[in-house]
């Protein structure tokens, strides 16, 4: 096995060890959010509340780069979620995943970070059903 392969192969690890540690140090903080929905907004939307998942590669790109930009507070999640913008974008995937719609929905808030302004980001890809959404991105992304 030649150096670079090698190298490709030990950071393939590294970030599944990394994500593994993720999960294992606090499953709840970093792994699943879940938005309650309460019985009176059930009935009006027909949904018992959404669950969300953080995907693989979320949780890798937080690990590769530890900064304010991929790693704000997940106390800001439920804001984000609940007052954001929401735009849905119909096949934005183009990659078919068993379980998983190919719609797009990005929750975005205004803010800052380090005194820099922009806008939160939230990407998911809900589930066919709609009860799951898995985060398929999470950034702080500053007005340029």
């Amino acid at each position: 096995m030649n150096a670079t392969r090698m190298f490709v192969t030990m950071k393939k690890w590294l970030y599944i060890v990394l994500s593994m540690c993720l999960l294992m140090a606090g499953a709840e903080t970093f792994a699943v959010e879940k938005s309650g929905v309460s019985v009176g907004d059930a009935a009006k939307t027909g949904t018992q509340g959404v669950n969300r998942i953080y995907s693989s590669r979320e949780l890798i790109r937080r690990a590769a780069e530890p900064g304010p930009f991929h790693n704000f507070p997940e106390v800001f999640n439920k804001t984000i979620f609940q007052n954001g913008t929401k735009t849905i974008t119909p096949n934005y995937f183009n990659v078919a995943k068993p379980g998983l719609s190919n719609t797009n929905i990005l929750y975005k808030y205004p803010g800052t970070v380090n005194g820099t302004k922009g806008f939160f980001e939230i990407g998911v890809r809900p589930s066919v059903s709609g009860r799951t959404e898995v985060i398929m991105h999470r950034f702080f992304n500053p007005v340029r």
